[in-house]
């Protein structure tokens, strides 16, 4: 039944903020925070979960992708 389940040891969480402009606009912001699976020991039978690095392309497909969905071209 789970021949076909894989999980690549990579999380992504993005954090979505709205701000208000003083003329009447709406300016988002997409900020990411990634989770590493690394394993603890040379058998690898033991692993953590480690921060990786914010990716600045995945905020922007994360961006645009809203955009798109929120109907702007």
């Amino acid at each position: 039944v789970f021949d076909s389940v894989y999980d690549t040891g990579e999380r992504d969480r993005f954090r979505t903020r709205l701000e208000r402009t003083p003329e009447g606009g709406t300016e988002i912001y997409i900020s990411h925070r990634g989770m590493v699976e690394v394993y603890t020991s040379e058998r690898k039978d033991s692993t953590v979960w480690q921060p990786r690095p914010a990716d600045p392309d995945l905020e922007a497909v994360m961006l645009s992708r809203l955009m798109l969905k929120l109907g702007v071209r």
